[in-house]
């Protein structure tokens, strides 16, 4: 079963939400993410959109906008489903505003949270040490999360490489079970561990985690 690791932000919303244009208080979002804000985190990111309460997707976002008393700030919209925010104290020492305008009704949509590499870790080739480090990045998240509690947390199986369409692949090991499954690539990380390097036709839009199941 195809999985990404998407964290609820309970704190942030109720489970409904029910205006189309939404007015987040920015230091909600903000606690999420200085939690990625350390160096042994430096190549992970949160990324934030709308699931459909029912059914597998999310919702369309038109406009997002950082609001302070002095100053209002774009923020790019990925796709039309999810966006990045920054992490800035002085934003949340504001009262910094999130505005966000999204197309469906909103009691459909609820909040969620991706986690996933940073854009400036993509690549078209990868050598083990480089997927090693992304995956240890996973591993230290989540045992950071779970504290004192981690060993019941599930731990990351590797790694879930997303391409707009199939790649061509070569340097693939798969004795652990890796797999391309048609624009998704499944990377165990004890096939990552054999030392070989990855080289894809094209780089791929977005990789997260493969929890165990």
């Amino acid at each position: 079963m195809k999985k990404r690791v998407v964290l609820a932000l309970t704190a942030l919303l109720s489970s409904n939400l029910v205006a189309a244009d939404l007015n987040l208080e920015y230091k909600a979002f903000y606690s999420h993410l200085k939690k990625l804000d350390k160096p042994e985190l430096d190549q992970l990111e949160f990324t934030f959109g709308f699931r459909y309460v029912a059914g597998e997707g999310l919702c369309h976002i038109d406009n997002v906008v950082i609001s302070t008393p002095k100053q209002q700030i774009p923020v790019d919209v990925i796709n039309g489903q999810r966006f990045r925010l920054p992490t800035e104290n002085a934003l949340k020492l504001a009262d910094a505003q999130v505005w966000i305008s999204v197309q469906e009704p909103t009691n459909q949509c609820d909040m969620s949270v991706q986690l996933q590499a940073r854009p400036l870790a993509l690549s078209s080739e990868y050598s083990s040490e480089s997927l090693n480090n992304l995956v240890t990045q996973f591993d230290t998240f989540f045992d950071d999360m779970g504290g004192f509690m981690s060993f019941m947390m599930p731990s990351p199986q590797g790694l879930q490489l997303h391409f707009s369409q199939q790649p061509d692949v070569t340097g693939l090991h798969t004795s652990h079970g890796s797999k391309l499954d048609d624009t998704t690539l499944w990377l165990n990380k004890d096939d990552i561990e054999t030392g070989k390097t990855l080289k894809f036709s094209q780089l791929p839009y977005q990789i997260t985690v493969w929890m165990k199941d």
